[in-house]
């Protein structure tokens, strides 16, 4: 497939914010204005990243149930973790919101999250206990992990997860990863949530942000937390050269994760290089339990690369995935002209000798 650009495009920008730990813009070129638009572009929305753990080990835990709930029972979203426990909400309107997390043999949880004011998006460490057996402490079981960093150092780190999830607090949070860096150099996890509240602090200025979360991969490698986030800081930074490697390296270790070749259809669609946006679109839409929202990209780049009946059919399958989705009445509005171009475009083929 060769890289152009449509002969006809769309005036209109939709702007599309999906789930990430840095909310990134997808823009389709769509006609028209609307109200409805203008009022999502005012609310302020955050992207919710989840990671779920075993309390008793502090092994990851996939195919655990997420609901995001407004109080007290209006579902908002559904999702499950992958394999590294890892899964995150599309972003929504700042506001009080529950998150329940079941999964079979272990005891469900619900906790309450509210995001910080100004925040593009938070981290939420969700541990679940399996059932029967008792909460760590003297006698539990810690893992080998646990046992390699010094008492002071895990105190440190637990003080500075509770300051920044429960209390809403990064600043202080922060100054407890850094103590708990100090007290133990190697400190991956540390650098990882030290990152995460220098984003929250100030996302407007993520260089704290992204020099923590480089240091986490840089300590373990296989420790694929920051991964995501420091993709998606690059990014903003059009620092594409280091994205590509950063992602390729982490599908390597985590092939049937679709967020890598998603994150990399991202990369390659904001270069404009649309063979390989859809190629890598494509195979994130192969993996286990896609998220939704690879629809929308892959209707973008549709878009941008001239084939509105490909992007018209990304869209709709998203509206049969994800019916209550925010975006789904945007949609139905620039979908009549998008039809209108896939058509004009089949008229135009038919009628080349």
């Amino acid at each position: 497939m060769r890289n152009k650009r449509p002969t006809s495009r769309i005036p209109f920008k939709l702007f599309l914010l999906v789930c990430r730990l840095v909310p990134t813009i997808l823009v389709l070129t769509f006609i028209g204005t609307s109200t409805a638009h203008s009022q999502m572009a005012r609310e302020r929305r955050v992207a919710i990243a989840v990671h779920v753990t075993d309390q008793s080990s502090g092994n990851p835990l996939d195919q655990v149930k997420l609901e995001l709930v407004i109080f007290p029972d209006q579902v908002v979203e559904t999702i499950f973790t992958d394999s590294n426990g890892h899964t995150g909400f599309q972003p929504v309107i700042a506001q009080s919101y529950l998150i329940r997390a079941t999964k079979p043999d272990f005891e469900p949880q619900q906790i309450t999250i509210e995001p910080l004011r100004g925040a593009l998006n938070m981290m939420v460490p969700i541990q679940l206990q399996p059932v029967g057996s008792k909460s760590q402490g003297p006698g539990g079981a810690i893992s080998a992990r646990e046992l390699s960093i010094p008492g002071p150092a895990r105190d440190e780190y637990g003080k500075g997860v509770a300051l920044l999830n429960a209390k809403k607090d990064p600043q202080q949070g922060a100054e407890h990863f850094l103590k708990a860096i100090d007290a133990f150099p190697n400190y991956y996890e540390a650098y990882f949530m030290l990152g995460m509240a220098y984003l929250q602090m100030n996302p407007q200025q993520p260089h704290k942000a992204q020099t923590a979360l480089q240091k986490a991969v840089d300590l373990n490698p296989k420790f694929l937390d920051p991964y995501f986030p420091l993709s998606d800081l690059l990014m903003a930074g059009k620092q594409f050269d280091k994205v590509v490697p950063l992602l390729l390296a982490a599908d390597q270790q985590d092939p049937k994760n679709w967020r890598w070749p998603y994150q990399l259809a991202m990369c390659y669609a904001k270069q404009g290089t649309w063979d390989k946006a859809v190629s890598y679109g494509q195979t994130a839409l192969m993996q286990p339990n896609a998220s939704s929202k690879v629809h929308l990209l892959m209707a973008d780049v549709y878009s941008n690369s001239g084939d509105p009946a490909k992007a018209v059919a990304e869209l709709e399958q998203f509206e049969k995935l994800d019916p209550k989705s925010p975006y789904v009445a945007r949609i139905e509005e620039v979908l009549p002209e998008l039809r209108k171009q896939a058509k004009a475009a089949r008229s135009a083929n038919l009628s080349q000798p």
